[in-house]
């Protein structure tokens, strides 16, 4: 698990550098197209977002199991 959390980690902070990076870029007003960083980031934080997703929907799922097991238990 240890080492999950760890890519987890080093991701989050390679897009927050990416991200930072592309912020510097777009402050320059040559005309500098970043266009295709910016598609590139937006997907690495959907992936991270589905990543982060997949861990909490097992215990979610086994969460609300156990509301219905005891809502039918009192009945």
């Amino acid at each position: 698990m240890s080492k999950i959390r760890n890519f987890y980690n080093r991701a989050v902070v390679g897009v927050a550098v990416t991200a930072a990076t592309v912020g510097v870029a777009m402050a320059d007003t040559s005309g500098v197209d970043t266009s295709s960083g910016v598609t590139i980031i937006g997907t690495a934080i959907a992936a991270i977002a589905g990543v982060g997703a997949a861990k909490l929907a097992p215990t979610a799922t086994l969460q609300v199991w156990g509301f219905i097991k005891q809502a039918f238990s009192r009945t």
